[in-house]
C-alpha cells in the first residue's frame, strides 16, 4: 500500500504542490498495483483548495488550480486500485470533494466538520464539485450540502454520504481493509469500480471549470 499523508502543519490546503503531490502517489500506486491511502494530521484532513490563490482575485490562476483539482478528483475515480482516505480532522471544500473522490472514506471521532461551505465563504460550485455531490452524496442530504453548504460532525457525515464509517483508529483500519482488498485479484475490483464510477468520470473529463 501507498500511503500519501497531507501536512503543512496549518489547514493541509490543496495547493499546487499538494495536488501535485496526492497525483504521483496515485501513479506510484497504480504503477505498483497497490491501494493508495490519503490521511492528514490530527486535527485537518484537508481545508480545502489555497485560498490564498482562490481569492487572488487573478481568474487564469484560480481557473488552474481549480482544474488540477478536478484532474486529481477524476483520476482517483478513474484509478484501477482502491483509494482510500483516512479523515482525521477537518475536511471542508475541495478537502470534502477529495473525500468523495475516494472509494472507501474512515473518520476518526472527533469535534471537527465535513461539508462543502463553499457558497458560505462567497464561491460558487463549479458545476464538476455538483456533479461529485449528487453521485456520493445521500439524496435526501444533497440540497442542504450543497445550497446550503450545511457542514456536519463526523457522525452525521455518515450519514449525508462523505464518510462511510468511523473508528477510533482510522489509518490502522483503512490499511486493514487496504491488506484486505489487495490480498484478492484486484482486476475484478477495477472492473467493478470503472463500471460503477463511468458515469462521473466522464463527467469529470467532458465539463470546463467555471469560476466566479
Amino acid at each position: 500500500m501507498v500511503t500519501a499523508v497531507l501536512d503543512d502543519g496549518k489547514a493541509n490546503a490543496l495547493t499546487f504542490e499538494a495536488i501535485s503531490g496526492l497525483r504521483s502517489a496515485l501513479s506510484a500506486s497504480i504503477d505498483a498495483d497497490r491501494p493508495l491511502l490519503i490521511t492528514g494530521r490530527r486535527g485537518y484532513f484537508s481545508a480545502g483548495f489555497d485560498l490564498r490563490v482562490m481569492r487572488s482575485g487573478d481568474r487564469d490562476l484560480v481557473t488552474s488550480l481549480s482544474s488540477q483539482g478536478f484532474v486529481l478528483f477524476r483520476e482517483m475515480l478513474s484509478a484501477p486500485i482502491p483509494v482510500l482516505a483516512a479523515c482525521t480532522g477537518h475536511a471542508l471544500a475541495a478537502g470534502a470533494l477529495l473525500l468523495l473522490a475516494a472509494d472507501y472514506r474512515i473518520g476518526q471521532p472527533g469535534t471537527y466538520q465535513v461539508g462543502l461551505n463553499e457558497t458560505r465563504i462567497g464561491i460558487a460550485l463549479p458545476q464538476e464539485a455538483v456533479d461529485m455531490a449528487r453521485f456520493r452524496l445521500s439524496t435526501n442530504h444533497l440540497a442542504a450540502a450543497t445550497l446550503f453548504a450545511t457542514v456536519v460532525a463526523p457522525d452525521v457525515a455518515c450519514d449525508f454520504g462523505y464518510l462511510d464509517r468511523i473508528d477510533t483508529e482510522p489509518l490502522e483500519a483503512a490499511r486493514s481493509l487496504a491488506a484486505e482488498i489487495a490480498s484478492v485479484d484486484l482486476r475484478a475490483f477495477a472492473k467493478t469500480k470503472r463500471r460503477m464510477n463511468a458515469g462521473i468520470v466522464g463527467r469529470l473529463e467532458g465539463l470546463p471549470i467555471e469560476e466566479k
